[in-house]
């Protein structure tokens, strides 16, 4: 609790980044690129620190899960209602818990989306009020959820780890067959720091495929999930695969 509170103070001093001591505390607590070859560079777009906090947050609600439905139903209620409560007052307030203010836009839809447009890399304050906050209600109810859907998305959620290593290089593939079906040959390709072997030309679809596209993905990968997940009920004893 300590970090995710906290971790937002640094927001208030200015570290001059080319200095190695400061260098490295920005490299724990916000995204970085250290450059290693003109042609490969370490990317940290998940920061060590804050993202950390929501890990041993994670560990820490561990027993709630262990306490009769109804009391865990009432806590989750309360933990997320006072969630939500907390990201309203700080982002009304428009001082703490977020490096990127909201503004007041053109009209009220737009003002809306400033207000909720709260910083994910590295995760604030308040995306961590509005996301854990909105996760706590929802695991309210899930318990009460049932049906064939209900069941399919459990198979995701004991998997998460290993569908979003999965997913990144589908994606990729995909998006090699797509260039290549729009016309464009190898050469045509570009590879190096971030550039992910994309013509330098325009490319892509519209919204819609797009996500015609994700949901399809989503699909592809249910038969493998649902291997893997089996497969690790099936070995319990080796701990380490409940990490993937």
């Amino acid at each position: 609790m300590v970090i995710i509170w906290g971790h937002n103070l640094l927001n208030f001093f200015a570290l001059n980044p080319a200095a190695p001591a400061n260098r490295m505390v920005l490299a724990l607590f916000n995204p970085n690129v250290f450059t290693v070859t003109p042609q490969f560079s370490i990317i940290l777009a998940y920061t060590l620190v804050p993202w950390l906090g929501i890990m041993l947050a994670g560990f820490g609600a561990g027993p709630l899960f262990y306490k009769a439905p109804a009391v865990r139903k009432q806590l989750f209620l309360k933990i997320g209602w006072a969630a939500l409560l907390l990201f309203g007052l700080l982002r009304f307030a428009n001082v703490y818990g977020d490096p990127v203010p909201w503004a007041v836009q053109k009209n009220a839809v737009f003002t809306l989306l400033s207000f909720m447009n709260v910083t994910k890399y590295p995760p604030s304050l308040l995306f961590c009020c509005l996301t854990l906050g909105i996760l706590f209600l929802i695991l309210s109810v899930a318990e009460e959820l049932k049906g064939k859907l209900v069941k399919i998305i459990i198979v995701y959620g004991r998997v998460p780890l290993f569908y979003y290593l999965l997913h990144w290089y589908l994606l990729h593939l995909i998006m090699l067959a797509m260039v290549f079906l729009q016309g464009y040959q190898w050469a045509d390709l570009q590879f190096g720091v971030f550039q992910f072997g994309r013509p330098k030309e325009t490319s892509g679809l519209g919204l819609g495929a797009v996500y015609l596209v994700w949901l399809s993905v989503v699909v592809a990968l249910y038969p493998l999930c649902n291997w893997y997940q089996r497969y690790k009920a099936n070995h319990a004893q080796n701990q380490w695969l409940r990490y993937l």
